[in-house]
């Protein structure tokens, strides 16, 4: 990528010559400095020109800086114009590597706009998601000629056929559709080889790259970042530059990415693609051109697969009988040869199925078939056996994921309860080494920003742990006014969580108390979607009977009731 655009001010001429860069931080963040006299109210923080700085000598001098800057600094400005500043001198694209999409609404809707329309800066920005997050437009038209488009009923589908005409981004978060619905139309790498999907020029993902290459500043989240780390560089274009924001979250995000995970929903997602047991449909049945014996083998080895990995999970689920469980396994599984073989058959017998191919786009179908099983192979046979060193092996047991979800039979007509949610884990003891490996040598700058990294008011057990003991560390003091903004409150009264519906009366009554008091929109957190949906609901029924608080309207929204950001759109 290459860059030919001037800002309208002198600030980026001024930065392609000065010897020291950084020092232009103060003329930008300072009390009379250029966001001062263009924007009403702005803030004057010592901080903020402190990490600006540190951002500033990091991109120009190629190293690794991590910084602690409290909630109020104004973090996100303080790292986007020098890095702009880098970018559009000297041509290098960087990465900004987010762990909430909140976040990366906020920098794509206000800090950017705010910083071309004060500084005169001219650049490009994209938002960069996963391929699975846009529409695929040859699986769409072969899912609306199927039965499968159907299945969820009319309303449903006609829904999804009115935006798909209409959408400008194909992107999942503009519709409100069912996860197994969207699967079906969604772009796929294994089914969407990039080779095949160039030459339609009306594939949303494509469209999308279009974009990211022409783009100065990409905004992504770490799992889309470690995705491209996987996938050798494939999935996100060349950089010169990475911010980590929301860094705290970096070295959990890199440990799942650089471990193995299988779960019983997994390998029933994926056999049920060979072959339903309730729908009778698969790739099993496809194919009609070939041998008869052959499609019913592979029927009869998913089937026999499925009955393996339902016995392995079911003595998992006898053994940790508790409601919700993280246990760390200690030794290999022993005795079960049964669902690793199972799954070597599987792989066996779609290699003949390949072989027996002719039509391209069935290849393709196949070789992702075929992909899927070795993977799956792979990772259980790597979990169960316990086959890597320096690593530590768990298995979690999660309950709740097998309830009914109303909204789901509400919308699309699926009314299926499923078995208890059992994934089995391995994770490197430490990151440190593959980050250093992956991401440090192959990268010039990269820059951690969090308000959250120190332990004990260091930064030294945080750089230890994600191999960052030689980069500058910069802690700067909170500026966010605990004292006067913030109240903990805990009410020894409360029934104990155990007590389901005495509990949930005694959330409805304090927050219908609580919302009536306090001024302006609230967030309210729940850390369970059961008690989220009870109270939501029991909540809005009050409401409507008794009335909203003085001065509100009945507005009430809920996670999971439309996408995030239309809900944020609404809430604010």
């Amino acid at each position: 990528m290459t860059s030919s655009s001037t800002p309208s001010s002198s600030l980026l001429s001024r930065w392609s010559k000065a010897k020291q860069p950084e020092t232009l931080m103060e003329e930008v963040f300072g009390e009379q400095g250029l966001l001062a006299r263009q924007m009403p109210g702005f803030e004057h923080r010592p901080e903020q020109i402190t990490m600006a700085q540190a951002v500033a000598r990091a991109v120009t001098k190629g190293r690794k800086v991590v910084i602690e800057a409290g909630t109020g600094t104004g973090k996100s400005l303080a790292y986007l114009i020098p890095l702009i500043l880098w970018a559009t001198d000297t041509g290098n694209r960087v990465i900004i590597s987010t762990g909430t999409k909140t976040l990366q609404h906020q920098l794509l809707e206000k800090d950017l706009p705010l910083i071309k329309k004060t500084l005169g800066l001219k650049f490009n920005a994209a938002l960069c998601l996963g391929a699975e997050n846009y529409l695929c437009q040859r699986r769409y038209k072969a899912w609306l000629a199927s039965r499968e488009s159907f299945q969820g009923g009319k309303i449903a589908r006609n829904r999804i056929v009115q935006w798909a005409k209409h959408t400008r981004t194909g992107i999942k978060a503009e519709i409100d559709v069912h996860p197994e619905t969207w699967r079906q139309i969604c772009r796929n790498t294994d089914l969407c080889p990039l080779h095949l999907c160039n030459k339609e020029p009306s594939c949303p993902y494509n469209r999308a790259r279009q974009q990211w290459e022409r783009a100065h500043l990409l905004v992504a989240n770490h799992y889309l970042f470690f995705a491209n780390i996987v996938a050798r560089g494939s999935v996100l274009p060349d950089y010169g530059a990475v911010v980590f924001d929301e860094a705290h979250q970096l070295e959990d995000v890199a440990t799942e990415y650089l471990g193995l995970e299988v779960s019983n929903f997994a390998l029933e997602r994926y056999l049920n693609t060979l072959h339903h047991p309730k729908t009778g449909r698969g790739l099993c049945t496809l194919f009609s051109y070939i041998e008869p014996e052959l499609r019913e083998e592979l029927r009869q080895r998913t089937t026999e697969m499925r009955r393996r990995a339902a016995a392995l999970f079911d003595a998992i689920l006898e053994k940790y009988p508790g409601s919700s469980e993280r246990v760390r396994m200690r030794q290999p599984v022993q005795g079960d040869p049964l669902t690793v073989e199972g799954l070597k058959q599987l792989v066996g017998t779609l290699k003949q199925v390949r072989k027996a191919i002719t039509q391209p786009d069935d290849q393709i179908e196949v070789d992702a078939a075929l992909s899927g099983a070795q993977d799956l192979l792979f990772r259980l046979e790597t979990i169960l056996l316990q086959k890597r060193a320096e690593a530590v092996y768990w298995l979690e047991v999660d309950r709740s994921a097998g309830r009914l979800n109303p909204e789901a039979v509400l919308l699309e007509g699926v009314a299926e309860r499923r078995n208890p949610r059992v994934s089995l884990h391995m994770a490197p003891l430490s990151v440190a080494e593959a980050l250093d490996r992956s991401v440090y040598q192959q990268t010039g700058p990269v820059i951690l920003v969090s308000a959250t990294l120190s332990v004990a008011g260091q930064l030294d057990y945080t750089c230890e742990r994600l191999g960052l003991e030689q980069a500058e560390k910069v802690l700067l003091p909170h500026s966010f006014d605990y004292q006067r903004r913030v109240m903990l409150w805990v009410d020894p009264s409360a029934p104990d969580p155990a007590q389901g519906r005495q509990h949930q009366a005694y959330l409805i009554e304090q927050l219908d108390r609580l919302l009536r008091i306090v001024p302006g929109g609230t967030f309210v957190l729940f850390t369970s979607y059961r008690m989220l949906d009870s109270v939501f609901f029991e909540l809005k029924k009050k409401w409507e009977t008794d009335g909203a608080p003085e001065g509100k309207d009945m507005l009430l929204l809920r996670h999971g009731q439309a996408p995030r950001e239309e809900l944020l759109d609404e809430f604010r």
